[in-house]
């Protein structure tokens, strides 16, 4: 059987967003956002002010693609008095909200930076750090977050009789999460939380998996009128 473990929704604001751009810049080296404007200038990008255009810096970080769209998000609100994020504004500001809640457990800056630099990474860490945010609510005290392969673990300083693990597993599946469901089922000691893009057609097939503790998260991004928001579930699979 499954249930749902949380959901948690996230609009930003523009301080918000101004806020999560100074932090994301406080990590990153002096020099990376200014190397990515000035590739940038040689894209579709510079001249689509508020379009789209990941298809056309695929060799682009995308930390950068965030910020530099999260700027132009900026600027508007500022010039017109009206602030409506986008996409990568409210992903940009996600992401740098949980950084500053979290920061005392994350690792150092320099291999935060690494983490953000790197687009596979970067994707877990903005899945896993609003599990991290919402356990320490539960006043759980997530602490030594590591990469770990496909993923991070991180453990909890003190588990409670309604989550006793000690140490959480975070995989991103994406799309087929069967080859990390059979690692998850092969003993991983710990809960495990493991983030598809969307929910299985059939989640009582993840039942199968003999595991205590197994999370499924996904995160869904919807317009609403004071712009983009993000929502995010997690279910959880008892054997």
């Amino acid at each position: 059987m499954h249930k749902e473990f949380y959901r948690l929704s996230f609009i930003a604001d523009l301080q918000l967003t101004k806020s999560a751009l100074m932090t994301l810049e406080e990590i990153m080296s002096p020099t990376f956002f200014q190397q990515a404007i000035d590739r940038l200038k040689e894209t579709s990008l510079a001249d689509a002010f508020g379009r789209d255009c990941r298809e056309d810096i695929k060799n682009i970080p995308l930390l950068a693609y965030w910020w530099y769209k999260a700027q132009e998000d900026t600027v508007f609100a500022d010039l017109s008095g009206h602030y409506y994020p986008g996409e990568a504004a409210a992903l940009a500001s996600e992401l740098g909200f949980h950084i500053r809640q979290l920061r005392p457990q994350l690792p150092p800056d320099s291999d935060l930076a690494g983490f953000l630099g790197n687009d596979r990474s970067l994707l877990g860490l903005s899945h896993i750090l609003p599990i991290m945010y919402y356990l320490q609510n539960l006043g759980l005290v997530p602490q030594e977050l590591v990469p770990d392969q496909e993923g991070f673990r991180f453990t909890l300083a003190n588990p409670k009789d309604d989550f006793p693990f000690s140490r959480i597993w975070f995989f991103y599946a994406a799309e087929d999460p069967t080859p990390l469901l059979k690692k998850v089922a092969n003993g991983v000691d710990g809960a495990v939380f493991l983030q598809l893009n969307s929910p299985p057609a059939q989640l009582c097939e993840l039942t199968q998996i003999a595991r205590p503790g197994l999370y499924i998260t996904t995160a869904n991004l919807a317009r609403t009128q004071r712009g983009m928001s993000i929502e995010r579930q997690a279910y959880r699979f008892d054997v």
